[in-house]
């Protein structure tokens, strides 16, 4: 903590909750199959092992509590599963819906977003500290630093 600093420190805590929480959310919340696709028979015992295969399956490699996996190593896992009542077309409808990512792609949003905002927080304190005029958040890079009374760059 003391390496970090209280800003760093607390900004980590926070999102590490907050991705914890996603994390269980995706993994108790199925995306829905809202349409079913032409092959599927029976669409009441396509939902009902969707949502089993979901939570047997994605929810346990999700919170796994000796070994999580991460979002796309899940998706990879459940894909290999037995779908049971869940026709071939809804299946392949859902993984599309799934490789698009709108749940998943929010935690690297998340992640992003914070590391974004301590770096501006960071050449805050730096520009008021030392007369920065220019940080690059994404080589980590000084353009352009004053040094009293001299340009330097």
């Amino acid at each position: 903590r003391e390496l970090l600093g209280n800003d760093v420190f607390t900004t980590l805590v926070y999102v590490q909750a907050a991705l914890e929480e996603h994390r269980r959310i995706v993994a108790a919340e199925e995306p829905k199959i809202l349409m079913h696709s032409s092959d599927c028979q029976d669409p009441v015992a396509c939902n009902e092992d969707w949502h089993a295969i979901w939570w047997n399956g994605m929810a346990r490699f999700l919170l796994d509590g000796r070994n999580p996996q991460p979002y796309n190593e899940a998706v990879k896992c459940f894909k290999d599963l037995q779908f049971g009542r869940v026709s071939g077309g809804c299946k392949e409808l859902m993984f599309k819906i799934i490789e698009q990512g709108a749940a998943f792609n929010h935690a690297e949003q998340f992640v992003e977003e914070a590391c974004h905002r301590l770096a501006e927080k960071l050449f805050s304190i730096l520009r008021h500290k030392h007369s920065i005029d220019c940080f690059d958040v994404l080589t980590g890079q000084f353009l352009v630093v004053r040094c009293g009374p001299k340009t330097c760059k």
